[in-house]
């Protein structure tokens, strides 16, 4: 079990996602041993780079000559993300990374500066010393690798356990708009993000509280009443990522962003219809247009329309 565990380990990280090790046991009358075979899939793989395979072996023996000689691959933030995958994803991949790595990290300082007499961390009762625990940030693939320095039999309801504290702690930190240490450069930018304690970042915009903000991409679907509302929206809005929608009488605006503060921004234009209470529009021909005039295009027939301003 601790050989397989560094071979997973090293597998995922030299190879990949799809490359996975299985384990065949053997027995004979007065032996019983194991063949490891790597697979793509359910395709046998054959190393046959000599770089690849000395830099494999030394790797497996540093592993070997560190604490993790007796270690098991308990869990990893790749296989709680697919479990949890399995439902509505709500947190993309490298926000759920991150966090799995600060909250299993805080979880061992915790221990550290709390121990009590049989061992365990009172918050979360594992069955298992929280301090034998032993984190691993994948070299390749920014995985997070939970592995425990002994083999301990667990029941997997300590893994769901651990899970839930996990989903339960990023719920917290989605709803306040906290994200985790080592958040991508661009997505700092990109939701205008600040730092504070820890390592942590929050949004430094207001935005609507329905919003999940650590989405990569915000949407958002909404229906003005008439061609004047449009107008005013048009008039007012300068963020481009925005689609006109007619079906019959009704007018959708739908939002596709990344930036948050545009994003929001296009949602607050909404607000405004009540400043222009005098305004009429028509749509108009293109050769009756002048600088009073908005085009846009309807998305569902990528016919182009043109509004007027029509003055009283």
């Amino acid at each position: 079990m601790a050989v397989k565990s560094k071979l997973v380990y090293l597998v995922k990280e030299e190879f990949g996602e799809n490359i996975h090790v299985e384990l065949y046991e053997h027995t004979d009358r007065f032996h019983r041993y194991w063949d490891y075979k790597i697979k793509y899939q359910d395709f046998p793989v054959v190393i046959c780079d000599d770089n690849l395979i000395n830099s494999f072996y030394t790797k497996f023996n540093e592993m070997e000559n560190s604490e993790l000689k007796d270690g098991l691959l308990f869990l990893s933030s790749e296989s709680l993300y697919k479990s949890f995958s399995k439902g509505e994803t709500i947190y993309p991949d490298w926000y759920f990374y991150n966090f799995t790595r600060y909250i299993v990290k805080n979880l061992i300082n915790m221990h550290n500066e709390d121990m009590i007499a049989d061992g365990f961390r009172s918050k979360l009762n594992l069955s298992i010393p929280i301090k034998d625990m032993i984190i691993l940030e994948g070299y390749n693939t920014g995985i997070i690798y939970i592995f425990l320095k002994y083999i301990f039999f667990a029941d997997d309801v300590i893994v769901t356990i651990i899970y839930e504290y996990i989903i339960n702690e990023l719920y917290y930190f989605c709803k306040d708009g906290i994200f985790p240490p080592n958040t991508p450069e661009y997505i700092i930018k990109e939701k205008s993000l600040i730092p504070i304690l820890n390592g942590l970042y929050k949004c430094s915009i207001k935005y609507p509280k329905d919003l999940n903000v650590v989405l990569d991409v915000y949407e958002k679907e909404f229906e003005l009443d008439n061609v004047q509302e449009l107008y005013i929206y048009l008039l007012n809005n300068i963020n481009e990522n925005y689609k006109v929608i007619l079906q019959g009488d009704r007018i959708l605006i739908r939002i596709v962003d990344s930036n948050l503060k545009n994003f929001v921004d296009s949602l607050n234009i909404k607000n405004i219809m009540f400043t222009y209470p005098n305004i009429k529009v028509k749509v108009i021909p293109k050769e009756e247009s002048d600088e009073n005039t908005i085009s846009f295009v309807d998305s569902c027939t990528e016919n182009i329309y043109y509004l007027k301003n029509v003055l009283n």
